[in-house]
């Protein structure tokens, strides 16, 4: 139960598991999987682990080999991004661990789908827009639609992450695009035209760029 595991201090424990130990690979992925169950408990506990974000990625950055290491510290960060982006600043490192650690995995559908949903989570926080921009997430997310290029799910989710990451907070306009992610939308939206959910967002992102 939630009380036992604050009572008892349980995040205290497993962040401190996680700095005793960095090179163990296995006890990092317990130990990652244990903070995303504990991020999906309660609001407090997000709050609470969105002070550990670099705790979380340098796990990712040292075993970027690892794909449990990667989908559960970005699915951590997106559990807790998601409900509190005001307190989720990740600097350009962390980007970089995050943009790494999903190029290291760039065949894993469901990694990249959490990575594209992740850095749109992230990019609600103004903060976060140009360390993800310099990062090289949109390089990342155009390659990703490519090689997955039979997943509309995962060109919908694309579309989403880029509509976020391109609008500039303080002007409220878009940053310049390339010819290359025009191409990646446009592809997408020949290959499934009857699919409303990714016509519809492909459609938001291009208005943003006219």
């Amino acid at each position: 139960p939630e009380d036992i595991l604050r009572g008892n201090n349980a995040l205290h424990a497993i962040i401190s598991a996680m700095h005793a130990h960095p090179e163990l690979e296995k006890l990092q992925e317990i130990c990652l999987t244990a903070l995303w169950h504990l991020s999906t408990k309660s609001e407090q506990y997000k709050r609470d682990i969105s002070q550990h974000c670099d705790t979380i990625l340098a796990s990712m950055q040292e075993h970027m080999a690892s794909g449990i290491v990667q989908e559960k510290g970005i699915i951590t960060i997106w559990s807790v991004a998601s409900s509190f982006p005001q307190h989720t600043e990740i600097g350009l490192m962390g980007i970089r661990a995050i943009i790494n650690g999903a190029m290291a995995h760039i065949d894993d559908l469901n990694l990249q789908m959490e990575t594209t949903g992740c850095l749109q989570a992230l990019a609600a926080n103004s903060t976060n827009k140009e360390p993800i921009r310099a990062g090289g997430a949109i390089d990342m997310i155009v390659a990703a639609m490519w090689v997955h290029f039979t997943s509309s799910a995962l060109q919908a989710t694309a579309c989403s992450a880029l509509t976020n990451i391109a609008i500039c907070s303080d002007t409220n306009g878009v940053i310049n695009t390339s010819p290359e992610v025009i191409d990646v939308i446009i592809s997408a939206m020949k290959k499934f035209p009857t699919d409303e959910p990714l016509q519809k967002q492909a459609c938001v992102l291009l208005r943003n760029f006219t």
